[in-house]
């Protein structure tokens, strides 16, 4: 950061990237091949970002500790979201969302519905919020079966 906006010149092969102003080297970061990340250093930000981010309790720990309270379920589900995007920035909106629904519905209520969206790939934010709005829903507690009853033909029906 405090190199911002001066020119520098990049020396990479295939496994690390090295930044240099003038002759002297500023930076030194293994190359990663991995689509849509980036590789920054805690170190490399201003101080105001990292207090900023630190502060406000913004960090992948701080989100993971405080779910952890709620329950195991509400933690497991905000580790995947923390872990659905490519810069986890992307996802403390969903984070802070997630932790003001136990505000607004409980710890209680929070927990049930992650237990019952931990089993749908997709689910997020936005799923937790519908099943509080919906309000409790229980799951069946034995497999659905259909009755038996004269209208319903056996395989003998079928050639």
């Amino acid at each position: 950061y405090i190199h911002a906006r001066k020119q520098v010149r990049i020396v990479y092969d295939d496994r690390i990237v090295e930044v240099y102003l003038g002759q002297e080297r500023i930076a030194v970061h293994m190359r990663s091949r991995a689509r849509h990340t980036y590789t920054t250093l805690a170190e490399h930000m201003p101080p105001n970002h990292k207090a900023v981010m630190e502060s406000r309790g913004m960090t992948p720990e701080d989100f993971t500790s405080r779910a952890r309270v709620i329950g195991t379920n509400t933690e497991r589900l905000m580790s995947r979201i923390l872990s659905s995007r490519a810069f986890v920035e992307q996802t403390h909106n969903s984070c802070l969302g997630l932790l003001s629904l136990a505000r607004r519905y409980g710890h209680e209520a929070l927990e049930q519905a992650c237990a019952l969206a931990i089993d749908i790939p997709s689910a997020g934010f936005g799923t937790i919020r519908d099943i509080l709005k919906r309000g409790p829903v229980d799951r069946p507690t034995e497999e659905f079966r259909i009755p038996d009853h004269d209208n319903i033909r056996g395989p003998s029906a079928y050639y």
